[in-house]
């Protein structure tokens, strides 16, 4: 880096960079920019190279971004045209859901920022939450199997616990390789004459003598 350049970063400003240049880096800074107008029409559309799931979305450019976002996320979009056209604070993340009349829609959480000579042109710099609601929707699914398998194993017990006490014959469960007691029957304890906390736990061979 030069010591202009030096300069620059020591101050607080960005250095100059060449318009060829910031695309790419717009670009690989985020998974997807959006330049807009005051009216919200779309001006450019960026794509991270690297993101594919995407695809070809080139064909927005002249379009009303209106025309491409869910009916839910519209207003939220004119919340934050509205804050641009009154010069205020139009800092923070907004999610916006992408749809395009194909039957398919992602969500897009985005920055904006004012640009252009005299800051009439807004920048969305954007990160999709795809990888991010996959991964919730895995985990509720996980966490529901974890349910559905707690729900069995409760019902399994349920019926073990009726068909033990149920029985007239003495049923004691031993760990193979520990030798102690892993559960037994009332019939069982009163036939060892102990309560089954007592017992549970316990080495079986110290119950005989």
């Amino acid at each position: 880096m030069t010591s202009r350049g030096t300069k620059y970063w020591n101050s607080g400003a960005i250095p100059l960079i060449a318009p060829e240049m910031l695309g790419e880096i717009i670009a690989t800074a985020c998974d997807l920019a959006i330049v807009i107008s005051p009216e919200g029409r779309i001006l450019s559309v960026v794509v991270n190279k690297d993101h594919h799931a995407h695809g070809r979305i080139d064909h927005w450019e002249g379009r009303d971004i209106r025309d491409v976002l869910t009916p839910d996320s519209r207003p939220k979009l004119e919340a934050r045209l509205e804050l641009f056209a009154q010069d205020r604070d139009i800092s923070g993340a907004v999610e916006l859901n992408h749809a395009d009349g194909a039957g398919w829609s992602f969500p897009v959480r985005y920055s904006f920022h004012a640009i252009g000579p005299d800051g009439g042109t807004l920048l969305m710099l954007g990160r999709d939450l795809r990888p991010i609601a996959e991964m919730q929707m895995q985990l509720i699914e996980a966490q529901m199997a974890l349910e559905r398998d707690y729900e069995t194993q409760r019902e399994y017990d349920t019926r073990y616990r009726v068909l033990t006490e149920a029985t007239r014959d003495a049923f004691v469960f031993i760990g193979t390789k520990s030798g102690r007691v892993v559960d037994a029957n009332p019939v069982a304890c009163d036939l060892l004459d102990v309560e089954r906390a007592e017992l549970i736990g316990n080495a079986f061979a110290q119950e005989f003598e």
